[in-house]
């Protein structure tokens, strides 16, 4: 979710980060909750408008089934770079193969190739779960 408007090109490679990634867990809600706040007190990265707190979080990955899920990436020291959502887009039958994804960077982490990670491994987790369109 790192503002790609403000990219610039650059000769040689962005520096890459070493980020392990993984499902989420409930100790993980209050850096989720921070690094998608970093976008909504930024400007209109993200449809959301209010701030989350980890107990929304918590309560999503607590009543998430085997159609919906959070991955972490995380730096070596166990601190999250960033993270991706993903869950059914609509709970009307016709969705059933929809889903809608969300991948958020923490700031100080983005061009260094955490989305290059997580974006990827987001799309395969959605196939395992059944999904074939994702918005």
């Amino acid at each position: 979710m790192c503002n790609l408007m403000q990219r610039t090109t650059t000769s040689s490679a962005p520096p890459q980060r070493a980020a392990r990634l993984r499902p989420a867990n409930p100790l993980d809600a209050e850096a989720i909750a921070d690094i998608h706040n970093q976008y909504v007190d930024s400007g209109p990265y993200t449809m959301e408008s209010r701030h989350w707190q980890a107990i929304d979080v918590k309560h999503d990955l607590e009543h998430f089934d085997d159609r919906a899920g959070f991955l972490v990436a995380e730096d070596t020291d166990g601190t999250a770079l960033g993270w991706a959502k993903i869950r059914p887009y609509s709970d009307r039958e016709g969705y059933r193969h929809a889903c809608e994804v969300s991948t958020y960077i923490d700031r100080g982490s983005c061009g260094q190739g955490i989305g290059d990670s997580l974006v990827p491994e987001q799309l395969k987790l959605a196939r395992r779960m059944g999904y074939r369109h994702a918005t």
